[in-house]
C-alpha cells in the first residue's frame, strides 16, 4: 500500500503513476505485512486515473504488466485481470516466464494465465463471483447512460456481488467513490480543486454514507474524524458504526438500534449536491447524530 501513497505523492498522470510504482517495484520488490498486527502477505494490482485515461498495473513479485483503459469501463477484485493485451510491461518478462516454465513461448504471453496462483487462468470462484458481479454492475450502468457518482455507490452497495466485504474475517477498510473533472481552458489545478470524492470511512455502504471531500481546499486537522496513531483505538465514526452494526445483528455486546437506511440516503443526497456546502467534518457528524454517539 506504500506504492500507492508514494505515487499519488509523487506522480501528476495516472501515466506517471505507472512509472512510479513500476519503478519501486523493479527496484524494491513488494512485500511485509498487508494488515495490522498480522502477518498476512500478498502481491497488489492498481487501478490509476485521472481525467483523461486509466491505467491497471497488476504485479508478480518483481514483474509487472500494465493496461491503458481509455473508454469503457473495467474493475479488478482479488486475482490477475490482464491477458495478452497489455501495454506496458516489466522488462524481460517474456524471457522470465519461459525460464520459470510459465510460459512455452508459442504465441502472445497471457499475463493472468503464466502469473495466476498455480500457472492456472483465473477463472475460479473469485472471478466467477466479485470480478464478474462488479463488470456486469458496471457495464449495465454504463449501457444507460448514466454512470455518475450516485450510480458507483449503487454498484458498491450491491450486496450480493460481495464487492465491499462488511463480516467475517475480511472486512473493508470502506468505500470510495471519486469524479474526476477535464480540465477546462488547460487549468488542470482549477479542476483538480473541483474533483469531488466521496468516502464512507466505514465497512459498509448499505450501511453508510458517502460523504464529500474536497483535496486541496479543506485543511484537515486532529478531529475525532481523523484516526489516531496507532489506529487503535478505532476512531470515533468506524465506532459508532460497529456499535450500530452490532445492534442490528441483535448483538448482546450493547449495539445501538440502527440506522434508518433512508436518513442515510438523505445525508448522502445532500453531499452529492455541488452547491449544498456539506463539507466531510459536518458530514460526519451528521451521520454520528444518525447514530446517536456524536
Amino acid at each position: 500500500m506504500d506504492f500507492v501513497r508514494l505515487a499519488l505523492e509523487r506522480a501528476a498522470t495516472a501515466a506517471e503513476g505507472v512509472e512510479v510504482i513500476a519503478s519501486l517495484l523493479e527496484k524494491h520488490g513488494q512485500g511485509g505485512g498487508c494488515e495490522e498486527g498480522g502477518s498476512w502477505t500478498y502481491h497488489n494490482s492498481f487501478l490509476l486515473a485521472d481525467p483523461t485515461e486509466a491505467w491497471v498495473v497488476e504485479t508478480a513479485g518483481k514483474c509487472w504488466a500494465a493496461k491503458r483503459i481509455t473508454t469503457g469501463v473495467h474493475n479488478i477484485s482479488n486475482c490477475l485481470s490482464i491477458r495478452s493485451d497489455f501495454d506496458r510491461c516489466s522488462p524481460g518478462l517474456q524471457e522470465h516466464a519461459r525460464s520459470q516454465g510459465l510460459w512455452d513461448g508459442a504465441g502472445a504471453l497471457d499475463w493472468a494465465a503464466a502469473f495466476s496462483d498455480g500457472g492456472a487462468p483465473p477463472l475460479g470462484k473469485l472471478t466467477a463471483g466479485r470480478e464478474a458481479n462488479g463488470r456486469r454492475l458496471l457495464e449495465k450502468a454504463a449501457a444507460s447512460g448514466m454512470l455518475g457518482p450516485a450510480e458507483m455507490m449503487a454498484v458498491l452497495r450491491d450486496s450480493g456481488s460481495g464487492i465491499c466485504m462488511c463480516d467475517g474475517a475480511f472486512r473493508s477498510n470502506g468505500a470510495q467513490v471519486s469524479l474526476l473533472l477535464q480540465p477546462s481552458g488547460g487549468d488542470a489545478a482549477a479542476a483538480a480543486a473541483q474533483h469531488r470524492h466521496f468516502f464512507t470511512a466505514t465497512p459498509d455502504p448499505q450501511r453508510s454514507a458517502f460523504k464529500p471531500f474536497s483535496f486541496g481546499t479543506q485543511p484537515l486537522d486532529g478531529s475525532p474524524h481523523t484516526a489516531p496513531t496507532p489506529c487503535n483505538p478505532p476512531q470515533a465514526l468506524w465506532q459508532a458504526w460497529q456499535a450500530a452494526h452490532e445492534g442490528r445483528r441483535g448483538s448482546n455486546g450493547g449495539g445501538r438500534r440502527p440506522v434508518a437506511a433512508a436518513a442515510l440516503r438523505q445525508l448522502e443526497a445532500r453531499g452529492l449536491e455541488p452547491e449544498s456546502g456539506l463539507t466531510f467534518a459536518a458530514a460526519v457528524e451528521a451521520e454520528l447524530r444518525l447514530y446517536g454517539m456524536e
